[in-house]
């Protein structure tokens, strides 16, 4: 169900995916613990060998509860986690104030460790600035396409309105620049990154790092920005290069989990289900069962257990024979090539003929025809005549052969003949 859901294009769908992931496993969970528990009070594992029985200890009496609660713990803790990001409730690494990676060159730094993303960044969070442009306007540098154009207060106490800006929408979110926004559309606080941690020096307009070398050409330093969709190629008109924080990993794989999501998503969930089958197999009973099959089974049998010694000369003998089957050498079969070969079907006289012949020298030819045996017409039949050769020895055999209404008749130099039959016979 997640995988169906959440594996579509929209971010709504992907949290839609979310919420009833998390519904149904916490449910499910429900119900495996209300049977567990209605059978430690008043269930199988409320008596120890029968309704008449001695009553068990807590521990055999509850235990297979209690670990199927750790597991449902355990289980849910993934999908949890999927709708804590989605309520904002457990930020992402980003360009937020929780987990901030904006321009930082590591993708996923250290403080990104223990944010909620599963998978580890490897495309960098570049965040544009909003800065005065020519003719008393404004807008975003580097190019980018994850926000909107901002509402500025000039420096003489103006407002400039980008075109197409709604200005009946009032109040008015009005911006002063230099302006970096974080993912929320709120404005962004100033960065506090120093020399040392940014390779390509320090924006003075921000306080955070150039994600690239600024000496470059223009050209050049928009051509090491990430692209618009990391996933696609590039193309000059639907995914350029630009500047954007709206991308983590494109390959969402198991070797590109981040330390959080090995946690959760491997070690959480698979201990999980490991402990829900041993919690349900403790309430069955399994291994008292599997002991009861197996005693059954030998006196069924009337067989006595095996000697150690015994059994494990047995299986040395066993792994032996094993081995030497096994470097036995195969016996490497080559194809045989045809030489020649000739195909012919005439359907309106139907007559048919083919013929070949084999690298190994055995060479065959064959030919037919329909004919009428009889009145009815379903007494028709094919005549079929050839003959084939194969060397055996240093000598070449050739049978000669016919099958028609008298049946097959084969004739061959090395083929034994009947004797002659006795005069008072004739």
């Amino acid at each position: 169900m997640i995988g169906l859901i959440s594996g579509t294009v929209t971010a709504a769908a992907r949290s839609l995916g979310h919420y009833i992931a998390l519904g149904i496993t916490s449910f499910l969970m429900l119900c495996v613990g209300a049977m567990l528990l209605s059978s430690a009070l008043t269930g199988q594992r409320s008596w120890k060998y029968g309704p008449d029985g001695q009553t068990p200890n807590c521990c055999k009496r509850y235990g297979p509860f209690m670990i199927q609660q750790l597991a449902a713990c355990l289980i849910i803790a993934d999908p949890l986690r999927h709708v804590l990001f989605d309520v904002g409730l457990w930020a992402g690494c980003s360009n937020n104030p929780t987990y901030n990676r904006v321009n930082s060159t590591d993708p996923f730094p250290a403080q990104c460790h223990d944010s909620s993303y599963q998978y580890a960044c490897n495309v960098p969070c570049c965040v544009p600035t909003w800065l005065p442009d020519a003719d008393d306007t404004y807008a975003w540098f580097p190019p980018q396409s994850q926000f909107g154009e901002l509402a500025t207060l000039r420096p003489n106490n103006t407002v400039y309105l980008p075109s197409g800006f709604d200005a009946s929408a009032q109040p008015w979110s009005v911006f002063k620049a230099p302006a970096v926004l974080w993912e929320t559309g709120g404005e962004g606080v100033r960065g506090e990154a120093t020399a040392a941690e940014c390779p390509f020096g320090v924006n003075g307009a921000t306080g955070y790092c150039f994600l690239v070398n600024e000496s470059l050409p223009y050209a050049d330093r928009i051509a090491q920005l990430p692209l618009r969709d990391a996933s696609k190629p590039y193309d000059p008109d639907t995914n350029p290069h630009e500047c954007n924080c709206n991308q983590c990993n494109p390959h969402e794989t198991m070797p590109n989990l981040a330390p959080l999501g090995v946690l959760f998503t491997i070690f959480f969930t698979y201990t999980g289900f490991i402990l829900l089958a041993g919690a349900v197999a403790w309430n069955a009973n399994i291994m008292d069962k599997l002991k009861g099959f197996r005693q059954k089974w030998r006196a069924l049998r009337g067989t006595r257990a095996v000697p150690p010694l015994l059994n494990m000369k047995s299986m040395i003998l066993f792994a032996v024979f094993l081995a030497v089957a096994a470097a036995a050498p195969l016996e490497e079969t080559k194809p045989i090539l045809i030489k020649s070969q000739t195909q012919s079907h005439d359907t309106e006289k139907q007559i048919y003929s083919f013929s070949y012949e084999g690298e190994n020298g055995i060479v065959v030819s064959e030919s037919g025809v329909q004919k009428q045996i009889g009145d009815k017409p379903e007494e028709a039949g094919t005549v079929s005549q050839g003959k084939f050769s194969y060397p055996e020895a240093g000598v070449t055999y050739t049978i000669t052969w016919v099958a028609d209404e008298n049946g097959f008749q084969a004739t061959g130099d090395h083929l034994p003949t009947p004797p002659p039959m006795p005069e008072h016979v004739v």
